[in-house]
């Protein structure tokens, strides 16, 4: 989560002129040089040097506060509260009981200043007093929000506003920084996103922040548009994944419901990866549910309706966040209902890259769903969104969603060729994964990579027993060797061993269809590994069937041998076929590929 200290690189601007500092700040080294901007230029007014404090959190700071060489700063502790600003906004120390007596005699506890003048919008961001005097809860329960300016017409008040808004206390962190992300909204803004994607993503890593908040104002109607790109990456995989598309409007004047959804879904958006998630954030996504589900309802009176529809869809996303780890049934179900009026509003011709999206999310909550409760007939019915969010976006803008999407597909079509025994269900399970692999090359998403190439061997080796296709079967087998070349059994010893298993049912149904010896040797290697692992971790289940697939690749081994020994000459391997580990691995990608399709 974010990091107390901050590292500043030379010449960084921390705070400038006439702003609220979002924080008080503790020299840890380097130094902060305190600026004067006038029209003449900047003037040094004073250098800070390590275990100096300065920023005012109160009032608008006199200079702005710029990084002197590599700068670590970390927030003021507070038996380090200014007790006064003196001409160069250095600081001094006091107690707890000196801050009480200064703040109640100078009435510092009123409005927040960057909402005076404002009566429309209430504020409701914790008291300056209670976040002294609490404290800033544990690091890691806080989560990092970093707003960059927005774009537009009278950008410097709203995205203070929305820094406000987002707040500060014992478990966010809200900084506004100076990076300015120039995007044309005139021209093609998904692909200038992209572009951007990395970069934004290790700007947060190296302040230790989680998600960043970026938009432009839409001067005309008097509204703020918001986008998120998140530390993490978005899982695509899961229903309500937040994309580059994802966009919440709110009215310029927004009050404490909207403040409530904005909060909300932009946690949300910040803990899509479940090992950051803890309780705490549960309980606080909880909190704010119920206000920005009043602010949603409210919405319609001065939405269009793409805009209506897109709130819909952040607050369906971030039910989704909330339900995770488990996929919560109930908040699922409200997500669903979401999802479905989020449809209901968008235009398909005009906005396909949203509908597309949407319907990837129901059809990704049905799947789950009727897999929870092994439902066959629930399962058809997320075919179709599935197919029709694969219509709508586009293979290269939406690379990811379109492969999610093709993804889920092979998942469902594998389960109904599994249990009907239907081998034209089964080859468009591999169609599909092979299609979702397109995208997740091993390459550029190597964990994905895997996953789903697992799924395809998977697929492939059933599809190869039930049509004694021996192609299908050897594709199987190349597949969970190009498998274990990335895997490491230290780090992942469950998914290690399974395929491991897979390869050894591949080699056997080869061995056993061409009673061929040295596949069922390979078959046998492949069990031992994968029994170790499971002897080792006391998986007793796992093992036992391990066991038993080695017991009868052993017995069948045995058979052939004695065979062979006193036939007249040795069988030949009738399939043709390279043996496993030749093709899938060696060849350029575009013969990879060949050999997938011969396979499906």
């Amino acid at each position: 989560m974010a990091k107390l200290k901050t590292t500043y690189l030379d010449g960084e601007v921390i705070y400038r002129q006439g702003e609220v500092a979002e924080n008080q700040w503790e020299i840890l080294s380097g130094s902060v040089d305190l600026i004067i901007e006038g029209d003449g230029g900047q003037i040094l007014e004073e250098k800070l040097n390590q275990g100096q404090v300065f920023g005012n959190t109160i009032e608008p700071n006199k200079y702005t506060a710029q990084a002197n060489g590599a700068t670590i700063l970390k927030e003021a502790e507070l038996n380090k509260i200014p007790k006064k600003i003196d001409s160069g906004n250095t600081l001094k120390s006091m107690d707890k009981g000196e801050l009480v007596s200064l703040l109640t005699k100078n009435d510092l506890l009123g409005a927040n200043p960057l909402n005076q003048g404002n009566t429309t919008t209430p504020y409701n961001n914790p008291s300056l007093l209670q976040r002294l005097l609490n404290g800033l809860g544990k690091n890691e329960d806080r989560i990092g929000i970093r707003v960059a300016p927005l774009l537009g017409e009278n950008s410097a008040h709203h995205t203070r506003q929305i820094v406000a808004a987002l707040g500060n206390d014992n478990f966010i962190q809200t900084r506004l920084i100076q990076k300015s992300i120039f995007v044309n909204l005139n021209e093609d803004v998904l692909s200038q996103t992209i572009t951007l994607f990395n970069e934004i993503r290790n700007d947060l890593a190296y302040q230790g922040a989680d998600i960043l908040v970026w938009g432009h104002i839409l001067s005309p109607k008097n509204k703020i548009c918001l986008k998120f790109i998140p530390l993490t990456m978005w899982d695509q995989q899961a229903p309500g994944a937040f994309n580059l598309e994802t966009e919440m409007v709110l009215p310029s004047d927004f009050g404490k419901l909207q403040i409530d959804f904005l909060r909300f879904v932009t946690i949300s958006a910040a803990l899509q990866s479940v090992p950051k998630k803890s309780p705490i954030h549960t309980r606080m996504l909880r909190d704010y549910a119920e206000n920005a589900l009043q602010a949603l309802e409210g919405a319609s009176k001065n939405c269009e309706l793409h805009e209506r529809a897109e709130l819909d869809v952040c607050y369906a996303s971030a039910l989704c966040t909330l339900s995770l780890p488990n996929y919560e049934k109930d908040l699922l179900d409200v997500a669903l209902k979401h999802f479905h009026r989020a449809l209901s509003l968008v235009d398909k011709e005009n906005r396909s890259f949203a509908f597309g999206h949407i319907q990837k999310h129901i059809g990704s909550i049905l799947h789950i769903e009727a897999d929870r409760i092994d439902d066959l007939t629930l399962l058809e019915r997320a075919i179709e969104p599935l197919k029709e969010s694969v219509k709508s976006l586009d293979k290269v803008k939406h690379a990811h969603s379109w492969a999610a999407a093709q993804h889920r597909l092979g998942l469902i079509f594998y389960r109904q060729g599994l249990n009907l025994g239907d081998a034209a269900l089964l080859r468009g399970s591999i169609e599909h994964y092979r299609l979702a692999l397109d995208v997740y090359d091993r390459q550029n998403n190597l964990k994905r990579w895997a996953e789903i190439m697992g799924n395809f061997a998977q697929a492939l080796q059933v599809l190869g027993e039930h049509t004694q296709s021996l192609e299908a079967l050897a594709t199987s087998a190349n597949a969970c060797l190009a498998i274990l070349e990335v895997k490491d059994r230290s780090k992942t010893p469950v998914s290690w061993a399974a395929t491991q298993n897979n390869l050894g049912s591949a080699l056997f149904l080869l061995g056993k269809r061409t009673r061929n010896c040295d596949r069922l040797k390979k078959s046998i290697n492949a069990f031992d590994k994968c029994l170790n692992v499971y002897k080792d971790m006391n998986a007793d289940n796992l093992a036992s069937i391990t066991l038993n697939n080695l017991r009868r690749a052993k017995d069948m081994l045995t058979n052939f041998e004695w065979e062979n020994s006193i036939a007249n000459e040795f069988p030949r391997d009738p399939s043709g076929l390279p043996e496993p580990g030749e093709g899938l691995i060696k060849r350029p990608r575009v013969q990879q590929n060949e050999t997938l399709r011969k396979a499906s």
